[in-house]
């Protein structure tokens, strides 16, 4: 296995974080159906994320906006939608100002599971949905990992699932041109995956990517992966990240990256039959994970949604599947400004540095039945 290792110690994410950061429970007034596997955008130039589709028993087609100030969330009634749908790929750009969406799945009323490969743009400012109509597509999948570069003006798609198989094909979709083009990366590359999380590095131009589930594991039972990749955009080229320590491999986890200190952030998902609520920073500098021990973080949760609100400087946290069932709770963490209405405002952020520790997870027993049938799951 090739790949670059981390260094140990150095600078961690103290100044980053501080002693002090807390998590506030935004849960108030109308909010999105408690569901997992929605689809979350954050519109950079509005200051708010926009959330569609997802699962509740039945897949989902509302638009929600929330305001990561306040916690308020504005159900958006647009003339038109995609169809109902989870798991799709679902991203800003930047450039344009406009989310973009592709495939995902849905499941009909006798029981049958569906992919898609149909694009679409939505505009917030005009609260409109656009299917566009490229002449070229991936295939039909759901669960695929995504950023947005605005370097190249261009979206990065790797992997998701077919239905049937685990897919490892990347491609790029130009917003200006409108055209899905295979992208081929020399070198290594990452293994096949649905599930898994990436983000933009806009500090070294660089797509990190986490986890995720392969289904490998004998008779075809869940695997979940804890590798972590870099993927140049200048070369266009993967180099692997082994760093001294690292999160728990899992999928359906929440990912963000923190544009003002430059660290990923990584919390909740699924690995090992349980349900997580850890946090991490990642420091794409000196390619380390460094496990947070927050107290009174929210409950764990796998396929919720969640990113990074650049002008309040805080993570958000939506919805998933918890231990009790699906949620539609809201947080925010941030520094304890942030926090002064919270149950937990003023719990104080605990650095574990020593290498190989890891959070200590909500074990729960999982009734897989929970899930989407195995052969259809990309869980």
């Amino acid at each position: 296995m090739t790949g670059v290792s981390g260094v140990a110690g150095g600078a961690g994410p103290h100044s980053a974080y501080g002693s002090a950061w807390a998590w506030t429970n935004f849960t108030h007034g109308p909010a999105p159906p408690s569901s997992a596997g929605d689809l979350l955008a954050y519109d950079e130039a509005a200051n708010r994320f926009v959330e569609f589709g997802g699962w509740n028993g039945s897949t989902l087609n509302e638009t929600w906006s929330l305001d990561p100030t306040t916690g308020a969330w504005i159900q958006l009634h647009p003339p038109s939608a995609p169809p109902v749908r989870a798991d799709a790929m679902f991203i800003y750009d930047s450039t344009n100002g406009l989310d973009y969406l592709f495939g995902g799945w849905t499941q009909y009323t006798n029981g049958t599971y569906v992919r898609y490969d149909d694009t679409w743009s939505f505009s917030l400012a005009a609260d409109r949905w656009t299917e566009l109509f490229p002449s070229v597509s991936p295939s039909p999948r759901s669960d695929s990992a995504v950023a947005f570069d605005p370097g190249h003006e261009e979206i990065v798609l790797v992997g998701g699932f077919s239905g049937t198989a685990y897919l490892g094909d990347e491609w790029t979709y130009s917003p200006t041109s409108g055209a899905w083009t295979p992208f081929t990366p020399s070198g290594p590359v990452p293994s096949p995956r649905a599930d898994g999380r990436m983000v933009y590095d806009s500090a070294n131009r660089t797509m990190i990517l986490f986890g995720g589930n392969d289904y490998s594991g004998p008779n075809f039972t869940f695997h979940h992966l804890d590798d972590t990749w870099s993927l140049s955009l200048a070369t266009g080229e993967w180099t692997e990240i082994l760093s001294p320590q690292s999160p728990p491999a899992r999928d359906y986890a929440i990912q963000a990256f923190d544009t003002l200190h430059d660290w990923v952030l990584l919390t909740a998902g699924f690995g090992n039959r349980t349900i997580l609520n850890d946090l991490w920073a990642f420091s794409p500098a000196n390619g380390t994970w460094w496990a947070l021990a927050v107290s009174a973080p929210p409950p764990g949760r796998y396929a919720g949604v969640g990113g990074f609100d650049a002008v309040d400087g805080t993570l958000i946290v939506s919805g998933g599947a918890g231990t009790g069932g699906l949620l539609n709770d809201t947080w925010s963490l941030g520094p304890p400004a942030n926090a002064s209405t919270s149950a937990s405002g003023g719990l104080a952020i605990l650095l574990t540095l020593a290498a190989g520790a890891i959070m200590a997870a909500i074990v729960v027993t999982v009734m897989l039945s929970r899930r989407r049938p195995p052969r259809e799951s990309a869980g």
